[in-house]
């Protein structure tokens, strides 16, 4: 999965990457990811997943992702749990 961040304040985009796998497992972030250093992944249908962002061992972050039905519009939602 690409992540590519284009709303930080100073007007500059950042590009985050890191592997997806969507089996609800934990698997590390990329080193120095600012909200947490392991995500998970769940598939809940074929146009929306699901994700946790976790910093040592506690959801900081959770994030649905849902594609439009033309597959044109990715909305996604994520809400802070901290």
């Amino acid at each position: 999965m690409r992540v590519t961040v284009l709303s930080r304040p100073d007007g500059s985009t950042r590009t985050q990457e890191h592997v997806v796998h969507y089996d609800g497992k934990d698997y590390p972030r990329f080193a120095g990811a600012p909200a947490g250093d392991t995500v998970s992944a769940t598939r809940i249908d074929s146009s929306t997943e699901e994700s946790l962002q976790k910093k040592n061992g506690k959801v900081v972050v959770s994030t649905r992702r849902v594609v439009s039905a033309d597959g044109k519009t990715l909305t996604s939602t994520a809400k802070s749990i901290a």
